[in-house]
């Protein structure tokens, strides 16, 4: 999930725009209702389920498929059609093959790069991937101004041809755990939960998520608050927040939920596996010349997980 920027904002970046970015922010046209972000990259949906636990023949849980460019938005010269606005345009999409999908993890550059603190909120995020010789079609996507949850991009309209998907596995699962070292023994469980344990939750949840983010992927994140997270509610009140975390992405072998459709009905799944983690994004593997240092490394523990390990530095004046 390494954020990339296209050749168009490149040439904008060439030609130096005028625009400040607190600028263009007051240009940026405000919705009156909440929208959410358009798929740009096609996704795979391995074991045929969508985003909201519904099999992909009725519902993907994305935003589409039509597409209605309306609002343009100018930007140094270029239209663009923004996210998160009333515009509408959908990439490619298909259910995984028999036999299964063998995907590359992708961990995001704030977590194998960087080392935060006991007072820090980390963005845990993952991506799988898979390379195809037969291009599906994608949207171009071009990085604006802004930064963290509000940055801005959009799209000219122009469909390009995309040959690395995402892939979206409904047996996903995000677990946290405290070590009592560097490859060390677990002293505590902080998170552990899979993708299907919030089908079927009515209200906010702290569940692990999928979501569309604003370049158009399908991810998986989460937002690990350990600023706020209390040691003692898992049996650990003198242990320090400081320290040594495995973070252990894996797959389920079932995904067993349910959900309530829109009739009033709850419907019962029991969703087989069919996902293969195979490989690492290679700029995140040790010994591969890449132009940024990797703290930590990720593991792949085998087809079903993969491992990162990382420390955590005490917060001034805390442990």
């Amino acid at each position: 999930m390494k954020k990339f920027i296209t050749v168009a904002a490149l040439t904008l970046l060439a030609a130096g725009g005028t625009s400040t970015m607190a600028e263009a922010a007051k240009k940026v046209p405000v919705p009156t209702v909440t929208y959410t972000n358009n798929l740009s990259n096609p996704v795979i949906f391995a074991e045929g389920t969508g985003l909201t636990g519904f099999p992909t023949a009725e519902a993907t849980g994305l935003r589409g498929p039509v597409e209605s460019l309306t609002e343009v938005y100018p930007y140094n010269g270029i239209n663009y059609y923004l996210q998160q606005t009333v515009n509408t345009w959908q990439a490619d999409w298909r259910n995984g093959q028999p036999g299964g999908e063998t995907v590359e993890v992708d961990w995001s550059d704030n977590i194998v790069r960087t080392t935060w603190s006991s007072a820090s909120v980390i963005r845990v995020e993952v991506v799988m991937g898979k390379e195809l010789t037969t291009p599906m079609n994608g949207y171009d996507m071009t990085y604006l101004f802004g930064e963290g949850i509000a940055e801005v991009w959009g799209t000219t309209g122009t469909k390009i041809p995309a040959g690395f998907p995402t892939v979206y596995s409904i047996c996903a699962r995000l677990t946290i755990q405290k070590l009592d070292g560097p490859n060390g023994n677990v002293v505590g469980t902080l998170y552990d939960s899979a993708i299907y344990d919030r089908f079927g939750v009515d209200g906010p949840t702290s569940a692990y998520a999928a979501e569309v983010n604003v370049p158009g992927k399908v991810i998986y994140g989460y937002n690990w608050d350990l600023a706020k997270f209390d040691m003692a509610s898992i049996g650990l009140p003198t242990e320090p927040k400081s320290g040594w975390y495995r973070l252990s992405f894996s797959l389920d072998p079932v995904a067993a939920y349910s959900v309530t459709d829109a009739s009033g009905v709850v419907r019962n799944y029991a969703v087989p596996r069919n996902t293969v983690l195979g490989s690492l994004n290679a700029l995140d593997v040790p010994g591969t010349s890449v132009p940024e240092v990797v703290l930590y490394p990720p593991k792949l523990s085998s087809g079903e997980v993969s491992t990162l390990e990382i420390y955590v530095k005490p917060a001034t004046g805390k442990k």
